[in-house]
């Protein structure tokens, strides 16, 4: 079924707008909060995370991960760069590419963002019986791959 014709299931996507945004709006007071406590812009934090998980740290590809142009990558990596969090050299295979590490105090500056981060989500679990932990985590995950999917649908029928 491609609409919400069904009375039943278009209540359901109403109450699943509403608690997505619900959602969403408790995830954006955090990431402003963290800015805050981080001094970090949200945008220059997830680069800094995404460089942290990588395996092949050049500009191209941590534009690729972050989605966004090789420019703006270029541009968040000066600025992390100018706070002393990343240092670049440059790519031995191509020199039209550098090559991005965390400083020190990079890594320093992730381990804060991670544990803040992991101690928010264990308070958020704590508010729930360990029961409850089980089925939020298993439906969140259900829900996160049943978005891909409709995300991938969206997407191919558009081209």
């Amino acid at each position: 079924m491609d609409s919400c014709k069904d009375r039943v299931l278009a209540s359901q996507a109403k109450q699943l707008k509403a608690l997505l945004e619900a959602i969403s709006n408790c995830c954006q007071k955090r990431q402003d909060y963290e800015v805050n406590k981080f001094s970090l812009p949200f945008a220059e934090a997830k680069c800094l995370l995404v460089l942290s998980k990588s395996s092949s740290p050049s500009l191209k590809n941590i534009a690729k991960k972050l989605d966004v142009t090789k420019s703006r990558v270029t541009r968040l990596i000066q600025l992390l760069e100018d706070k002393g969090l990343v240092k670049t050299k440059p790519n031995p295979k191509d020199s039209r590419n550098k090559i991005c590490s965390l400083t020190s105090k990079g890594k320093s500056k992730i381990r804060e963002i991670e544990n803040f981060r992991n101690m928010l989500h264990c308070k958020v679990l704590k508010k729930l019986k360990p029961e409850e932990r089980i089925v939020v985590l298993s439906s969140l995950d259900l829900l996160q791959r049943a978005m891909e999917e409709s995300r991938k649908e969206v997407e191919k029928n558009r081209k």
